[in-house]
């Protein structure tokens, strides 16, 4: 896995993240079933650029198939504390 250090801008502000990849597929298959359970069928689709072609949501063990053979992975971002200037 990998780190890095990140810093982007939302709508409210500048914010420094650090990011650690997660290429294990077992556990990329495991997220990627549980956020497309918690989005449902049709938003999970949109919102993880896949087509779920059985009309239904793929198992476990189906997504963690997709994350060998096309290199599909997770980034977790932690908050990085920012330093004072004291």
């Amino acid at each position: 896995m990998g780190h890095g250090p990140l810093t982007f801008r939302d709508e409210y502000g500048a914010r420094s993240e650090e990011g650690e990849l997660i290429d294990d597929s077992a556990v990329v298959g495991d997220l990627a079933h549980r956020a497309a359970q918690t989005y449902g069928l049709r938003r999970a689709q949109r919102m993880m650029g896949l087509k779920f072609c059985a009309g239904e949501i793929p198992a476990v063990t189906d997504f963690a198939a997709l994350c060998e053979r096309e290199h599909y992975f997770a980034i977790r971002f932690t908050p990085v504390a920012v330093r004072s200037r004291d």
